[in-house]
């Protein structure tokens, strides 16, 4: 992908529903733990003609006293060092005596892959981009944000007797508080926004920064939705907004408003009319407010650093009285049949930084994946769309794109990392850092780590429960840590027993029962069973034990141990009650890792001293195959990849600017194809003179244009 690219329009000037058959408009426009910054440079220009709108010789002066309050409310709550410009005008946009659009915001460029980019291949509103990159992306001569206000509202056929409220001490009475739709507009315009289509697809080919964070539960985000989930989506009532900022403010993930008909400008960008107190960006105006709400901290997840050290969460706020309005339940609804997968097992290679991709059906290596030095610990999202590698030299958390296969990003963490779990909810990973004797805890849609929690010395695996407990192996304290995870606190720290082997590997059942292994240097290992209060009882036996795995009905137990002076490995099979071995199954030397698939029937051992998996049959209790990966195998995952439709092939064009596919290009052709480079009108009036299908109209592609309408098309040729 090309830097600094800017969609060729970024204006969607689309009303958004208000209450009251009132209506805001907020057009397209586009994540990280908030940082005090310099307050934000934002100022307003005005674009409307003598004596109109703002410049208007009896309201303008009150107009602008408005919206510059407004723009100062803002710029002294986020931070940063390049200006927002903001274009202010006041239109006629009509409406009736009860229905009105009150104003539209555009974010006037979006922009992708700019330096310092937090995600590759997502738009950011040029505003934010600005302040990520640290330069003006969008250029200098061209402001951030494109605000419009009907100037109808101030007549007397437009909404009767109801008008805007200029005043700055928010007391509106029965009219309109200017200031509260300018608050509201310019959110949108600084990120607060989707940049999906109501036909479900992208509107970008690529996500915006803010899409990223609309989830479906049991679906996952509606960035890395299929067109179909998307849709459903849409009009499910059911969708969240997952920051973690957001989340940590309001005590849970808030609602978005998707209703059940789709409300274009409404739908998607904003709280839903739900929320408690109102907010300021509801699609519906509900009264006068200098309060951003829940829109601050979901800023602060899109990227946008604080002026101020932080922000108060709700439960410690007052709250301004709300009037619900009455609703139905909303429930989660399925999209109909599941999306295909297909299971892959992702074996990590320590000594050639590498992940062997293994086709689970046939047992065969698929591919081979290239990470960080050290990979060590691994495990899969939910959705199956990642898989993420503790790479223990490296110091970072590897992210991999299982539809892509390729590694996509890589975390720092800590000085090392090795074992890794993720929350119930997918979107915060803790990955132990052995050197550092700590937690790194990463927030994974923002990519970045946001904490380090102290543990005991040499933490090495790591489980979490559904409630959100983490349990910690401290290999060199032979101690137990016990995280509570909303809090990232230290809750217990509990000892093995008197001088024992270092506690190793750990599984932990959602539901709160698991076992941790240990082992030494020396001929002993044990087994100890954690309950919902830590470690119940222990059982020693002979040999090596390196890892541990649960089955998902709840037993047996797996153990992998080995002789160290043989390097003879076998999986033991141990009672949940007693504690005590059943039975053995033996594999290749040194096995360090195990992972159960989803339906329990197959267990996978990595062998470290063979460099192979080997592959059970939980059922049969014997090795079925035995698959050669790459050196020093250490940690499995298993991944229900989605199985993605081939993407159609693109059908060229006659040949370039041939708009109406007519077989020529004409005069009118070659007008429309400037106008759509310019951005005045949509790439889809012209796709034609998109050559590359880049998104972006360039000058060269214009000139082939013009050679097209001189010398003619030629069939198959789109240049």
């Amino acid at each position: 992908m090309s830097r600094a690219t800017v969609a060729p329009s970024a204006r969607r000037a689309v009303p958004r529903r208000l209450r009251l058959a009132l209506r805001l408009v907020a057009a397209a426009g586009l994540g990280a733990a908030p940082r005090p910054a310099a307050a934000l440079p934002m100022v307003v220009q005005y674009g409307d003609a003598a004596d109109e709108g703002f410049n208007d010789p009896v309201l303008g002066s009150a107009r602008r006293a408005a919206i510059e309050l407004a723009a100062e409310i803002w710029a002294q709550t986020l931070g940063g060092e390049a200006p927002v410009v903001v274009r202010a005008v006041t239109d006629p946009l009509g409406g009736s005596g009860s229905s009105a659009v009150l104003a539209s915001t555009a974010a006037t460029t979006l922009h992708r892959n700019f330096p310092r980019a937090p995600i590759r291949d997502t738009w950011y509103a040029a505003a934010l981009a600005n302040q990520l990159a640290g330069t003006d992306v969008n250029g200098g001569e061209t402001a951030e944000i494109d605000v419009t206000f009907n100037g109808d509202v101030d007549g007397a056929t437009v909404l009767g007797s109801v008008g805007f409220y200029y005043g700055t001490d928010g007391l509106p009475g029965t009219d309109i508080d200017f200031v509260t739709i300018a608050l509201h507009e310019l959110g949108h315009g600084l990120g607060f926004f989707d940049t999906v289509a109501p036909s479900g697809a992208l509107t970008f080919v690529d996500p915006g920064i803010y899409d990223r964070f609309l989830r479906r539960p049991g679906i996952g985000s509606v960035a890395t939705m299929r067109r179909a989930e998307r849709l459903a989506a849409m009009t499910s009532g059911a969708l969240l907004w997952n920051g973690p900022q957001t989340i940590a403010f309001s005590g849970s993930a808030p609602s978005i408003y998707a209703p059940g008909g789709f409300q274009s400008g409404s739908s998607l960008s904003h709280w839903d009319v739900s929320s408690l107190p109102d907010e300021l960006l509801e699609p519906f105006y509900t009264g006068a407010s200098r309060d951003p709400g829940l829109l601050l901290p979901a800023l602060v997840d899109l990227g946008w650093p604080l002026a101020v050290p932080s922000f108060t969460p709700r439960a410690a706020r007052a709250t301004r009285t709300a009037t619900p309005t009455a609703r139905a339940t909303l429930t989660p609804t399925p999209t109909g049949s599941p999306a295909p997968v297909r299971p892959l097992a992702y074996v990590t290679n320590f000594d050639d930084a590498t992940v062997s991709v293994i086709e689970v059906a046939s047992n065969t290596v698929l591919t081979t994946i290239p990470v960080d030095d050290g990979p060590t610990g691994i495990v899969a999202s939910a959705d199956g769309r990642r898989v993420y590698v503790a790479n223990f030299h490296a110091a970072t958390l590897g992210v991999i794109d299982t539809v892509a296969q390729t590694m996509i990003d890589a975390i720092p963490v800590g000085d090392s990392a090795n074992g890794v779990a993720l929350t119930p909810d997918g979107v915060v990973a803790y990955v132990t850092d052995t050197i550092g004797d700590a937690v790194s805890v990463v927030d994974l849609i923002g990519a970045t780590t946001i904490d380090s929690i102290p543990v005991g010395p040499q933490p090495s695996g790591i489980g979490i429960t559904a409630t959100g407990r983490a349990f910690v192996a401290n290999f060199g304290g032979s101690t137990l840590s016990v995280i509570d995870t909303a809090s990232n606190q230290v809750t217990a720290l509990i000892p093995v027993g008197n001088d024992p082997p270092g506690l190793l590997g750990i599984a932990v059942a959602r539901q709160g029962i698991g076992f941790a292994t240990t082992s030494k240097f020396g001929t002993e290992g044990a087994m100890f069973k954690i309950d919902t209060n830590g470690l119940d009882a222990g059982r020693f036996f002979p040999g090596e034990a390196e890892a541990v795995a649960l089955h998902p009905q709840g037993s047996p137990v797996y153990a992998a141990m080995y002789d160290r002076e043989t390097g003879r490995g076998h999986v033991a099979l141990i009672d949940v009650d007693s504690l005590d071995t059943i039975r053995s199954i033996g594999v290749e030397r040194v096995p360090e890792a195990l992972q159960v698939s989803s339906d329990g029937a197959w267990l996978y051992v990595a062998n470290t001293g063979s460099n192979s998996l080997s592959v059970i049959d939980t059922v049969g209790e014997r090795v079925v195959a035995t698959v050669a990966v790459g050196r020093a195998p250490m940690g499995i995952a298993i991944a229900q990849v989605p199985i993605e439709p081939p993407s159609p092939t693109p059908t060229a064009p006659p040949c370039a600017g041939d708009c109406d596919d007519d077989g020529e290009v004409t005069v009118d052709d070659l007008v429309l194809a400037v106008r759509v480079a310019l951005g005045a009108s949509p790439l889809s009036d012209c796709a034609a003179v998109d050559v590359d299908h880049s998104g972006v109209v360039t000058i060269d592609e214009l000139i082939t244009a013009t050679r097209r309408a001189v010398e003619g098309c030629r069939e198959g040729d789109p240049s």
